[in-house]
């Protein structure tokens, strides 16, 4: 089943419904390369984002990647792909969320083994592609939500670029934001930002 997003109206208010939280570490057993993250940053931007647009400040896609090194042993690496001034990037997720001041919602997509295949895909070619950050867009979404433009992004509308593309959300003229990102399908947690320093605290230790 495809989900249609809604677009949110200017100051529609939004309060949070109560999310299950959820460990780092078994957070990562279960991501999915394609599944979204959704902050709610407790800092000066993000507080003046969500006064405009409640239910979110910041966005981003996951992505599950498989590395060889050079012992021949294979490892996976959690990472998410941001829209920044930077273009479309990748980051080491758990570095991402020990940093974070506010909260963080993991929007877990339920979607077949083939999609995520597509949804890495895409995220791949993203970050290897001439993306650059919609600045336009950006001031736009203060007032309306403008139309989408294929070489430019903002963060909302590049983290569900590869739901889109998987068939998981319905293609959309419009640049969504990160409040509009309420409507995503399948389930959502809150993840707990404690367990994610304690993991990366464990992972240090000799």
């Amino acid at each position: 089943m495809v989900t249609t997003l809604r677009p949110r109206r200017l100051f529609e208010p939004w309060t949070e419904p109560a999310r299950p939280k959820i460990d780092y570490a078994l957070m990562r057993n279960h991501l999915c390369s394609g599944d979204i993250l959704r902050f709610r940053s407790t800092c000066a931007l993000g507080r003046a984002i969500e006064f405009f647009r409640p239910g979110g400040s910041h966005a981003a896609v996951c992505w599950r990647t498989r590395i060889a090194l050079n012992s021949g042993k294979v490892v996976t690496r959690i990472d998410m792909a941001e829209a920044n001034a930077r273009g479309f990037v990748p980051r080491r997720l758990s570095t991402v969320l020990a940093s974070v001041q506010g909260r963080v919602f993991w929007h877990h997509l339920n979607m077949s083994p083939s999609q995520e295949d597509t949804c890495a895909v895409e995220i791949d070619d993203m970050t290897k592609g001439d993306i650059e950050y919609a600045y336009p867009q950006l001031g736009a979404l203060m007032l309306y939500h403008p139309r989408i433009e294929y070489n430019e992004c903002i963060c909302s509308e590049g983290a569900v670029r590869a739901a889109v593309k998987a068939g998981i959300v319905a293609r959309l003229k419009w640049c969504p934001t990160p409040a509009d990102l309420v409507g995503l399908p399948g389930h959502c947690w809150e993840i707990d930002l404690d367990s994610v320093r304690d993991f990366i605290r464990k992972r240090e230790c000799p």
